[in-house]
């Protein structure tokens, strides 16, 4: 469950009058799904930190590297020559939903589309 609908959610019980006695009531049945969202997060960020681990283990190169990160997230990666540089340009494109950033660099882009699905393995 995302972040937004538990603040909705929130909301809308705080406001109701059942709310005010805790055992039993939709308080208490919000409070523990709150925390089970918690604790369904850290278990994300815990896997999403072993996974990248698992993956610097295999000692690949730097490029290689990031495609193997980068691979659950929705991205667009666009390599394109130019005269200077003979190997190309690499822009990586973030295709969530209402975002239009574009990177030059996998690391930030990593960072980036980590944010889009909260995500964060150093916690």
């Amino acid at each position: 469950m995302a972040n937004e609908e538990l603040k909705t959610m929130v909301n809308q019980i705080l406001k109701h009058p059942s709310c005010e006695s805790p055992k039993g009531s939709r308080l208490e049945d919000l409070r523990t799904k709150v925390k089970q969202a918690k604790l369904n997060q850290k278990e994300i960020n815990r896997n999403e930190y072993r996974r990248e681990q698992s993956i610097k283990a295999l000692n690949l190169e730097k490029d290689d590297m990031y495609v193997q990160l980068l691979l659950p997230f929705k991205y667009e990666r666009v390599i394109s020559a130019t005269k200077t540089h003979y190997k190309g340009k690499i822009e990586y494109i973030c295709k969530y939903e209402n975002c239009e950033k574009s990177f030059m660099k996998a690391c930030n882009f990593l960072d980036h589309v980590r944010m889009h699905e909260e995500v964060k393995p150093y916690e």
